[in-house]
């Protein structure tokens, strides 16, 4: 487990990103990277999480796609099509899709918290300091 700390501290930085996919549990994005000279493994994050999962396990290998394969024909140097990201997925709040300008809320005038015949009447107030 240790190899992969450097992985886990950088964000996999240095690694080849090969897929996207899709946590249904979590509601998130997952990136799936290749590691340098790991065939077995691929690295996965969500932006928040990072962990390690085995390649023939097919992790979130969601839309068709079968990462084993995948790292197989990279290892093989195939070409390999550069990961496409999916399209934003609107979850519970914590993204929203926007099409046009929100709507300005109307402006409510401001109302006078004295009228100009209550404000003749009120009593003048004064301030007194008390010494000690």
């Amino acid at each position: 487990m240790s190899r992969f700390n450097a992985y886990f501290a950088n964000d996999f930085r240095g690694c080849r990103l090969i897929a996207y996919g899709y946590d249904i549990h979590r509601e998130r994005e997952v990136k799936v990277y290749l590691m340098p000279g790991d065939l077995e493994n691929v690295g996965l994050t969500d932006g928040v999480d990072k962990w390690i999962a085995p390649a023939i396990a097919d992790p979130f290998g969601s839309r068709g796609l079968n990462i084993a394969r995948l790292v197989k024909d990279i290892a093989e140097g195939k070409d390999v099509a550069p990961p496409v990201r999916p399209s934003l997925v609107k979850s519970r709040g914590r993204r929203t899709i926007l099409e046009d300008e929100p709507a300005q809320p109307p402006k409510r005038e401001r109302r006078a918290l004295l009228d100009a015949a209550t404000a003749e009447q009120a009593p003048s107030r004064s301030r007194r300091v008390l010494l000690a």
